[in-house]
């Protein structure tokens, strides 16, 4: 494919006016694997791949870095060839065309790593980069990618820079307690919320709180079981996102740790980091800017669709920036209400897709046609899916 590619590029009258990237081809040809050759693209529309590679893999990822900003190559020997004078290999070309020289392509491999490493690994790759790649300027390229390499929410979308700092301040309390030999439990009201503190438990977990609070508010931990000890040997005990947990478990959890303590004292006396910041009356207060005033529930929700994805016209040819913002919702209803509002109003023309559905008896098929096409089961797409080139849905 890639040889062919140059051969078109010296021969088809097209290809040399385009002046493709060869990660462009695919779009306005169509590879055939019977002839092994290019053709003009008739119908369709296709997105071009290149295989990535790592840094330490040397002139393989020189070539790459070349066929990803050269336009129209003819040859292998046309990459090495800058201003008539022909290189020695890809990485010589590549810093003579002045692709080494800025961090422009280290910030666009940085990126895409990104978008599928864990922080531990693009850490390394940094440091590869570093190593290998000699960046024209190390701390701004460090401080693009810091809060992707600093903590492990790589796997959490769309969590906001707030959520870090918290984080990263709860990590490095509860590393302090337990650097000087004391215990110290990380606690969290959500699953997702619990893998990212070390030695994450939800607080349910930990402390036997009820699921069912309709029923009786008693822990299910008995004062001589090793659970208790733990508890009563904590020097602290870290509950995040409590503001998400109802009154009644915590007002549970302080009856909780008066028992085990035996003291009378607010949660026993011992030392728990909750609560967000509260104001003079004592309560935790949503920031403004988190408020979209309520006047109607299709006007507010135009407003909310505005505020998350301001200037539709700029953000089409930005996918970074649509893929970066999210709506979440309570009921998959709203969801489908979301998502037919942004095709609505996203530009480009749409393409519908309809489902099949088919009766597990073929004699129920025209009985029950109807009704399969109104149901849409979780996991599954709707009978009818409308999709909009670069609208996520």
């Amino acid at each position: 494919m890639l040889t062919e590619f140059f051969t078109m590029n010296e021969t088809n009258k097209r290809a040399k006016e385009l002046q493709l990237l060869y990660i462009e081809f695919p779009e306005h040809f169509v590879w055939s694997v019977s002839d092994k050759m290019w053709s003009p693209r008739q119908q369709g529309y296709a997105i071009g791949r290149i295989v990535t590679c790592h840094p330490t893999e040397g002139e393989r990822y020189y070539f790459r870095l070349l066929l990803m900003n050269i336009r129209g190559p003819k040859s292998y020997k046309d990459l090495k060839t800058v201003n008539g004078k022909h290189c020695s290999t890809f990485r010589e070309s590549a810093e003579k065309r002045g692709l080494l020289a800025c961090d422009n392509n280290l910030i666009d491999y940085m990126f895409e790593a990104a978008n599928y490493q864990m922080p531990y690994s693009l850490r390394r790759l940094f440091a590869t980069l570093l190593v290998y790649c000699n960046p024209a300027n190390p701390r701004d390229l460090w401080e693009r990618f810091e809060s992707s390499m600093s903590e492990d929410f790589s796997i959490i979308p769309n969590i906001q820079t707030n959520n870090i700092r918290k984080s990263f301040l709860y990590r490095a309390l509860l590393a302090t307690v337990r650097s000087r030999g004391f215990i110290a439990l990380a606690t969290t009201t959500s699953g997702v919320a619990a893998f990212v503190l070390p030695g994450g438990r939800t607080a349910h977990s930990r402390f036997k709180l009820p699921i069912d609070t309709t029923e009786n508010y008693n822990c299910n931990i008995s004062k001589q079981s090793s659970l208790a000890s733990l508890i009563r040997d904590a020097k602290l005990i870290v509950w995040d996102e409590v503001s998400m947990a109802k009154k009644k478990l915590v007002e549970t959890f302080d009856l909780l740790l008066r028992d085990i303590m035996d003291k009378d004292t607010l949660f026993g006396g011992k030392v728990v980091v909750f609560r967000e910041k509260v104001n003079e009356h004592g309560k935790i207060e949503v920031p403004k800017s988190f408020l979209i005033p309520f006047t109607n529930e299709k006007e507010s929700l135009h407003v909310l669709f505005k505020t998350s994805y301001p200037n539709l016209d700029a953000l089409i040819y930005d996918t970074s920036s649509v893929t970066s913002r999210a709506i979440l919702t309570t009921k998959n209803d709203f969801v489908n209400e979301i998502n037919q509002m942004f095709i609505d109003q996203f530009p480009k023309t749409a393409m519908t897709f309809i489902g099949i559905d088919e009766t597990v008896e073929p004699k129920d098929q025209s009985q029950f046609e109807d009704f399969l096409h109104t149901l849409n089961p979780a996991g599954l797409p709707p009978y009818k899916l409308v999709l909009k080139k670069n609208c996520p849905i």
